[in-house]
């Protein structure tokens, strides 16, 4: 890696290690002392550290390349920094600084890639590398995510901000592959508009990333997850759903295991064959769009939901009859369950017709009293067991 120090003051001393031997409360008392008297010293017992002597009584400023910010220039060090501590140990402790830099020449490190916070610290590490005669790696210093908040942005809290834990994605339900897609596309934002296995296999590239920090989109992982719901054959969400409401959700597991077949009928009416049943509604007599939103939310207690008929055929003839019948036995209650109790996005993504919309789920139903059903059967208007 080149650095070099852009024109201004020559350096004042050799860029070389020297102890320069201080107490740890002073920084710059001992900078000229001599070797021997620093030694009797420290064989006295005097506490101490050690600094390295920056090599420029006037830093200027220097110029080095990162793979992502392309050329950097900014103000170099000037200051006499610690390279090793004091400690209860019979030896001193190294710091960070220069324990990082002899560390990265024993292991051959050629590439360093760290956030952007340690971007300050370059030219400590440049001089470093400069006085011990070893090459300096490449640098590349990552972006952090942002967070929009009104006109501005700040740095996700993960105190404050849920999203900024892994446990946020596990728990809601986004597919892990889908959540594999969305951080790759924030990475390299060519890869956000490939589909899954297309963005899984690509390899991130340092020189795809950008300077400034992309900003959390959950609206675009919420679409991302809704295509690769849509890309799979219905066997498949069905059992990932049914791997992550065991852990996350009991009382729906219980729920899908016992009524598999209604649950899979549910995951493939979002993907029905053929053309709709009911392309052109004006060919049919009577006002269906006056009516399909009531009859909608009767059999799967959401205002929004795939191809109606689509359900009505996964529920069919007696259930569907049934749902209308305890719903109307109710006095036209809306009902509290189906596809509104979807656990989170990794289940139904999205709203209205089309893959990844809220699809019905099995339902146990109490009906009110007259309605002619019997507790216990699955119905549209009462809770999940």
């Amino acid at each position: 890696m080149n650095a070099r120090r852009l024109p201004g003051p020559p350096p004042g001393a050799a860029s070389v290690i020297t102890a320069a031997i201080s107490s740890p409360t002073s920084a710059k008392t001992f900078r000229t002392l001599a070797p021997e008297e620093a030694a009797r010293r420290i064989t006295s017992g005097e506490p101490y550290v050690v600094r390295f002597r920056c090599p420029y009584e006037f830093p200027g400023r220097v110029r080095f390349a990162d793979r992502i910010r392309a050329s950097v220039t900014m103000r170099d060090n000037g200051n006499d920094i610690v390279i090793l501590k004091s400690s209860q140990e019979e030896l001193p402790l190294p710091t960070y600084h220069f324990a990082r830099i002899v560390d990265d020449h024993l292991l051959r490190v050629t590439l360093v890639v760290r956030g952007e916070e340690w971007l300050s610290s370059t030219p400590v590490h440049l001089q470093l590398h400069t006085a011990l005669g070893f090459e300096p790696p490449a640098y590349a210093h990552l972006a952090p995510l942002m967070k929009a908040e009104g006109a501005s942005r700040r740095k996700p809290s993960k105190r404050k901000n849920p999203e900024a834990s892994v446990d946020y994605y596990l728990s809601a339900g986004y597919p892990p592959a889908a959540v594999q897609h969305y951080l790759r596309g924030l990475a390299n934002v060519r890869l956000m508009d490939v589909p899954t296995a297309d963005a899984l296999a690509a390899t991130v590239r340092l020189d795809g990333m950008r300077p400034s920090g992309p900003l959390l989109d959950l609206p675009r992982l919420h679409s991302l997850s809704r295509e690769f719901i849509a890309s799979l054959t219905p066997g498949e969400p069905y059992a990932q759903l049914l791997a992550w409401a065991e852990e996350y959700d009991p009382e729906l597991a219980s729920v899908l295991a016992r009524h598999e077949r209604l649950a899979l009928a549910a995951v493939a009416v979002g993907r029905p064959e053929g053309a709709p049943a009911r392309k052109d509604p004006d060919r049919w007599a009577g006002p269906p769009r006056q009516i399909a939103n009531v009859v909608r939310v009767a059999l799967t207690g959401a205002a929004r939901s795939p191809d109606l008929f689509a359900v009505a055929r996964a529920l069919g003839r007696d259930e569907v009859l049934r749902r209308l019948t305890a719903v109307a036995g109710r006095g036209g209650a809306a009902p509290r369950c189906g596809a509104g109790s979807s656990p989170g996005p990794g289940s139904s993504l999205g709203s209205g017709s089309g893959p990844g919309a809220p699809v019905p789920v099995p339902c146990e139903v109490t009906p009110a009293a007259g309605s002619g059903s019997r507790r216990g059967h699955p119905g549209p208007s009462a809770r999940a067991s």
